[in-house]
């Protein structure tokens, strides 16, 4: 379902609308009606999705430097 939303979103040929995570399908039950809301909302989402992509990086370092998982890492340090 989300690599179709991605899908339609990167269909989309004006610019600001292909910027924003969901694009037309953001909201899909209308939850956030207010447009400032949305917005808001919007920008959380880009933010949140940034920070994750930076911790993914930072496990994958890990993994190769380590050569253990996030879990199994911290798991050595409460024996």
């Amino acid at each position: 379902m989300i690599g179709y939303i991605e899908f339609q979103r990167n269909a989309e040929l004006d610019p600001e609308k292909r910027l924003y995570p969901g694009g037309k399908f953001f909201d899909p039950l209308g939850l956030a009606e207010d447009p400032e809301e949305k917005a808001r909302l919007q920008l959380a989402e880009i933010k949140h999705s940034r920070l994750a992509m930076v911790v993914f990086l930072i496990f994958a370092i890990q993994a190769a430097v380590t050569g253990k998982g996030p879990i199994s890492f911290i798991a050595t340090f409460s024996k």
